[in-house]
C-alpha cells in the first residue's frame, strides 16, 4: 500500500483554498510528513489497524461551530468520521462513539443516518451491528476535564480521531481561520486527549489549516506559514496555532478528505473493499 498511499496523500493535498490561503497545505503536509517519516493515509491506516480490535470502541470527535456563520456546524468533519466509521465496522469490527457540542450531535446523527448508520444510547450500539453513539461533550473548561476523565474510564477507547475540531491556543483560546475568538461555543475536546496520551491511547488528528486539533505537532510550522496563526484578530494576541498534538497528525486540504484517504487505506490493507462506503 506504501505506493498507493502517496497517491492518497497527494489526492487529499490537493489545493483548493482561495487566494488568502492558497499554497500553505503543501508546507504542513511536509511538516507532518517529516514527523511521521511516512504517508500519513498509511501511518494512521497501519495504526489503527494495529489497535483496533473487535467490539473495541473509537471516539470520533468533529464539529466546528461559529457563531453567525455556521451556528449548527460547518459540514466539514462528519462525512470523513462517517468514512473511518464504516472502516472500522466493516475492516475491524470496532464500535465507534462520535463526540461533539450539543447543537451538532443533531448534524452527526443526520449524518449517520445518510451513511447508513442507526445511533443509540451507548448500551444498546454495543449490542447492535453497524451502529454508533452520539454524545454531547462540554464548552464549560472544568466540567470537560472531568467529562473527559469519565468517558475514557468508562469508554476504555483503543483510538481518538479528532476531524475538523477546533484546538486550544497556548493561552487556552479557540479561534477560527480567521482569527476570532470561538471559545465560548466550543467544545473543550482537547483534555480528552491529554487524557489519552497519558494513557498511550492512540490520538489521529486531521486538520487543514493548524487550529485543528492535531496541529499542534506541527506547530512551529503552522505559526510560519498560516496568516492569523501567531498573532489573531482577538485580544488573547497569541494567535490561532493549536497547542493540542497528536501521535499523528494528518493534512488535509479539507478534513474529509483526510479520513476519506485513511479509510481507503485501511481497506486496501485489509483487503476488504466493502470496509468503504
Amino acid at each position: 500500500m506504501e505506493f498507493a498511499s502517496e497517491d492518497l496523500d497527494r489526492l487529499i493535498t490537493i489545493e483548493t483554498r482561495p487566494r488568502f490561503w492558497r499554497g500553505k497545505i503543501k508546507k504542513l503536509y511536509e511538516a507532518a510528513r517529516s514527523k511521521v517519516g511516512k504517508p500519513l493515509t498509511l501511518a494512521a491506516a497501519e495504526r489503527l489497524i494495529e489497535m483496533v480490535k473487535p467490539e473495541s470502541t473509537v471516539i470520533i470527535t468533529s464539529g466546528f461551530i461559529t457563531p453567525v456563520w455556521f451556528p449548527k456546524g460547518e459540514t466539514d468533519g462528519p462525512l470523513g468520521g462517517i468514512a473511518i466509521l464504516h472502516a472500522i465496522q466493516k475492516g475491524m469490527n470496532g464500535k465507534a462513539v462520535f463526540i461533539s457540542e450539543e447543537p451538532f450531535t443533531g448534524v452527526l446523527k443526520a449524518a449517520c443516518m445518510s451513511g447508513g448508520i442507526r445511533t443509540f444510547g451507548y448500551d444498546d450500539m454495543k449490542k447492535i451491528p453497524f451502529s454508533v453513539a452520539v454524545q454531547s461533550f462540554p464548552v464549560n473548561e472544568e466540567e470537560a476535564k472531568q467529562e473527559a476523565k469519565r468517558l475514557i474510564e468508562d469508554l476504555n477507547p483503543t483510538a481518538i480521531i479528532a476531524t475538523e475540531k477546533c484546538g486550544r491556543n497556548e493561552v487556552g483560546v479557540y479561534h477560527t481561520g480567521y482569527g476570532y475568538d470561538i471559545s465560548r461555543t466550543t467544545a473543550k475536546v482537547d483534555y480528552l486527549f491529554d487524557e489519552a496520551r497519558k494513557k498511550g491511547i492512540l490520538t489521529i488528528g486531521v486538520g487543514d489549516l493548524g487550529n485543528e486539533i492535531g496541529m499542534g505537532s506541527i506547530r512551529d510550522t503552522v505559526r510560519a506559514t498560516i496568516p492569523n496563526a501567531s498573532k489573531c484578530k482577538c485580544p488573547c494576541g497569541a494567535g490561532i496555532a493549536t497547542v493540542t498534538r497528536a501521535d499523528i497528525p494528518v493534512v488535509a486540504a479539507v478534513c474529509d478528505w483526510g479520513l476519506y484517504g485513511i479509510a481507503a487505506c485501511i481497506s486496501g490493507l485489509l483487503e476488504k473493499p466493502d470496509a468503504l462506503f
